[in-house]
């Protein structure tokens, strides 16, 4: 508005913020800051008034308000911290909401229980412009998960084991699963598969999306892929009256999950019998025995080892002349079984001395065989030299091995 007490006045004209002036006698500010206006007005008789100026400050623009929230899930406490800015007026207040809850004037917070939190803010400047609203989540998790392992044998086995692992997490959720065999270093992995043997210390723990880690947890795996082993100790023959300990004629071995079940099952001339390894078996009778030997260890494998033996007949010899003089000549050997044997049943055709057969020339010799007599020639014995000697006895009577040792002196 000017004034002019003489001429009058003519023309009025602006500038805002140093552009060229125009002429007007109002101006509209639109622009948010400091606007500078400049004005003067000229009479009708050209007198130009020195140029004057104002400022408007102008701010139509809310504040901007950020926060340095972790958008993960936390594992201990959070503190927010908002901070907001406006280029213009500045700002005055900030405010935050938690969960719905009263707004409250502040730049920082902390949250301290376990769950998840949604979090609204916004700022006012000193011109009143509020910012819209912003919303934010904040996730904190401070239980480590928990992790169980399924199909896990409690005694030895003989198979491979495949272990499962099932971990559960209320909050973040599980993010890996960890496991070690025997100390070596620990392996991503919600299923092993153990093959080697032996007593196995399988070590596992979880850890969520939030960093919690479990404590590891261990447990343990017996695998035994070896079957036991079962050696027989057996001479080729024994004499009947001979005593047998069952703890003398077997080994066993299994170096991994250890035998638990030790059986000797013997079939001979009496049948069938089963022994433990502090029994004794007494040959009584003659002829073949198998001797069977049954090892189980705690995984479950079994083995089973068998040899024979014969029980013979034991005979004592009688050797006529008891002094055989020169390399040529026919001598007896006279045999006598234990009570019960007769010698009726003597094989003539089996008998040795030595190696050497009995002669079976004739029928007379036959005969004799029938009362445990048998010929030999001296000059048969090839290997034989002056001195005395352990001589050997070997037949069958009746189809049973007789087995006699005696002393024959040579000149």
């Amino acid at each position: 508005t000017a004034t002019d007490a003489g001429s009058g006045v003519a023309k009025t004209y602006y500038s805002v913020n140093g552009s060229d002036y125009v002429e007007g006698t109002s101006v509209l500010l639109n622009q948010d800051g400091a606007n500078v206006v400049s004005y003067y007005s000229v009479d009708n008789a050209g007198n130009k008034e020195a140029a004057q100026s104002f400022t408007v400050k102008l701010d139509k623009s809310a504040p901007t308000t950020v926060s340095d929230a972790p958008t993960t899930w936390s594992a201990s406490d959070v503190t927010v911290h908002l901070t907001a800015t406006d280029a213009t007026s500045g700002v005055a207040n900030t405010y935050y909401s938690i969960n719905g809850g009263q707004a409250v004037q502040g730049t920082s917070f902390t949250l301290t229980q376990e769950g998840q939190y949604t979090v609204t803010f916004y700022s006012v400047d000193k011109v009143g412009n509020a910012e819209q609203a912003n919303t934010l989540t904040v996730k904190i998790d401070k239980t480590a998960p928990v992790t169980k392992a399924s199909d896990v044998p409690t005694d030895w086995t003989q198979n491979d084991v495949t272990v499962n692992f099932t971990a559960t997490d209320a909050a973040s959720g599980v993010a890996k699963t960890f496991y070690s065999i025997n100390g070596a270093p620990y392996v991503e992995g919600k299923s092993v598969k153990v093959t080697q043997e032996g007593t196995i210390t399988l070590s596992y723990y979880s850890v969520d999306a939030a960093g919690n880690q479990e404590a590891a947890k261990s447990l343990t795996l017996k695998i035994d892929h070896t079957p036991p082993t079962a050696t027989i100790n057996l001479n080729d023959e024994y004499a009947i009256g001979s005593w047998i300990n069952m703890r003398d004629i077997v080994t066993f071995n299994d170096t991994t999950s250890k035998i638990v079940s030790k059986k000797v099952k013997i079939e001979g001339p009496f049948g069938i019998r089963t022994f433990e390894l502090f029994d004794h078996l007494l040959v009584l009778l003659p002829g073949t025995y198998k001797v069977t030997v049954t090892a189980t260890d705690a995984s479950g494998q079994s083995i089973n080892a068998t040899k024979s033996f014969t029980a013979f007949i034991p005979v004592q010899l009688d050797v006529t002349p008891g002094v055989i003089k020169g390399n040529s000549g026919v001598f007896t050997v006279r045999t006598s079984l234990p009570s019960g044997f007769l010698t009726q049943g003597f094989d003539l055709d089996s008998v040795t001395l030595d190696g050497v057969h009995a002669l079976n020339s004739n029928n007379g010799y036959y005969q004799q065989a029938k009362n445990g007599q048998f010929k030999f020639e001296r000059s048969d014995f090839k290997k034989w030299t002056p001195g005395l000697h352990e001589v050997e006895f070997r037949g069958y009577n009746n189809g049973f091995l007789v087995v006699g040792k005696g002393y024959i002196t040579l000149k």
